[in-house]
Order: C-alpha cells, then structure tokens, then sequence
C-alpha cells in the first residue's frame, strides 16, 4: 500500500510516516472513506503540515481511492494523528438542487447534476430508458440520481428491477449495476479467519399501501402470511408514470434479513457493491454473495478486511 497527499500542485508519498491505513464503504449511501494513522511528534524535524481539504491518494497495484481530508484528530503533544478522507461522492450526498426533468434519461440526469457540482462523469450505465417526468425539490444529488435510475430500473423490469448504483471512480463517477463479481473466492483453509450468520427483521416490510400523487390509496399488497407472524410492517408506493404499481409495490416486500460476516486476508477488489464467492466448509457459509459493508485494514505490512454480506441484491430506496 502506498500513500499520497496532495497539497496544491505538490504530491508527496508520505507512506513511511503511516501507521495504519483503514479503507471502508458500504453499498448504499456509498461515498468511501479512508483514514489513516500518522505518528506525530512536534519536536521531529519533520512534521506533515497536512490540512482540511487537501487530497489523499491510496494506491495498490492501482489507485483504488482518491479523496479529500475532512477531519483530523490528534490525540496528546505526541502521539498519533488520524486523518479522515472521503471520496468525492460526499460532494453528491452534502449538497442539494431542485430540479424538474421531462423527457429524459437517468444517465443524462446524472451527468446534468454532477455538472453543476463540477464533479467529472465516466461510464455511466447507459439505460436508454426515457423517464417522462421527475420532480425534486431541495433534494440531495445523490438521491437525484438513484431515484433517476431506480425509476428507469423499475420501467425496464418491475417484476426484476436492475439494481443500480453510483461509484466514484478515482474523481469521477460512474453508475454500475450492483452485485458484479468481485473476481475473489475466499476459502476456509486459505483466507478465511472468521466468519458468523445472523437472521433479523429490522427491514421487514409486509404491507405495502399503493397510493396516487395526492396521498390517496389505489390499492395495496400483502404478506399475509408474515403479517400473521410477525404483526404490521408497512411501506408507502407512490405511483409512478409507465411504471406497473402492483408490480413495484412488490419489490417493496421484505421478509427475513440474512446476513453474514466474514474476517479474511485482505483483497482490494472486495467492496461494497460487489459480489463474492464463499467456501466455509466450517460453518457452512458456501456459495455467492453481496457485500454490503467492507473494511479494510493495512498495519504492519498486513492486508486484513472485514466483509458484511447479504444474500439478496437489492435495489437502494432513498
């Protein structure tokens, strides 16, 4: 791992002064961070004058982080100073716009919004999918764009709607269809370390109430059989233009949350977002499966990672 701060013009491999490298991002809301430890020492010779709103670059065999610092933390005259990035993804998620699209696409949606922040656009998920109307009112521009191409994943396929979701890449942002495989297989006998199961109903949404533009209720789907079980989780479907409302209202339905978590050898292509293959012949976790939070630890010399998984990809509902 190799560390870069940029100040100006002025890029510096700083990696010799870093005790430890944290790199973290989850699957919804999906600006990365990274945070690194710095020894600090004020009567060294050398002290890294690092400031708010100067860059960090992480990079592997190939950069996989480019942000901006936004805190710092010191803790003690000597000791260790924290430094916390986050990518340019959190420019989309802490600013707001209003808009009102027509005949449009989510692709030409985003590219309008990240525009106007001055936040560069790459490979951005070409859905050919024209959205007749979108309001947004003081909403965050990162809601902008998943709600753009969450309505076009829903009018492609509302039985199986795509799930879509913003990346940054390096200083740009890309859209890319949620759960692509990491290309990782991580087994029982070679990387896996730890590894745990659990089952919930945090997320369970039995009752979905379809209602028009002006709140009143045009029909309604069901979950009998959980309702009877569990009692009343109920969610709201606003009908939506060329959308079929019974069928969107169904992707809404959640039962049982199954989760897995997973401490292994560190691989940088393990990310939220993306899929990837188990082999626990321990505990029996085995198959394919979506990470939906990553974090990823470098300390002396050693890559670790921890991986919270779903079995379901899921579209994310802002």
């Amino acid at each position: 791992m190799k560390v870069f701060w940029v100040s100006g013009t002025k890029k510096r491999d700083i990696t010799g002064f870093v005790e430890q490298v944290e790199w973290e991002g989850s699957d919804t809301q999906t600006s990365r961070i990274a945070t690194i430890s710095v020894a600090y020492n004020p009567y060294k010779k050398v002290i890294l004058d690092i400031k708010l709103g100067d860059l960090l670059y992480l990079k592997e065999d190939v950069y996989i982080f480019y942000g901006v610092i936004t805190s710092t933390d010191r803790t003690g005259d000597i000791g260790t100073v924290t430094y916390t990035a986050k990518d340019y993804m959190h420019y989309l998620l802490r600013s707001t716009g209003s808009y009102n699209f027509k005949k449009t696409t989510p692709e030409k949606i985003a590219k309008k919004v990240c525009d106007d922040l001055q936040i560069g656009t790459v490979a951005l998920y070409k859905t050919n999918t024209y959205i007749n109307s979108l309001l947004f009112e003081e909403a965050t521009y990162y809601k902008i764009i998943v709600d753009a191409y969450n309505h076009a994943a829903r009018k492609k396929d509302a039985k199986n709607p795509p799930a879509f979701m913003p990346v940054m890449n390096k200083n740009k942002l890309s859209v890319i269809i949620k759960g692509k495989s990491s290309g990782v297989t991580l087994k029982s006998d070679a990387d896996l370390t730890k590894t745990s199961y659990s089952q919930n109903t945090d997320d369970m949404v039995n009752r979905v109430k379809i209602t028009d533009e002006k709140g009143k209720q045009k029909g309604e789907v069901k979950n009998e059989k959980n309702i009877r079980k569990y009692g009343v989780y109920q969610s709201i479907y606003r009908q939506e233009k060329g959308v079929n409302s019974r069928n969107a209202a169904r992707q809404l339905l959640t039962g049982i949350t199954r989760e897995a978590t997973v401490e292994a050898v560190g691989f940088r292509q393990c990310m939220a977002g993306y899929s990837v293959k188990i082999r626990d012949s321990a505990s029996g976790l085995t198959g394919k499966f979506y990470i939906e939070n990553d974090k990823h630890t470098w300390k002396d010399g050693v890559h670790t990672m921890n991986l919270t998984l779903k079995f379901k990809n899921e579209l994310e509902e802002s």
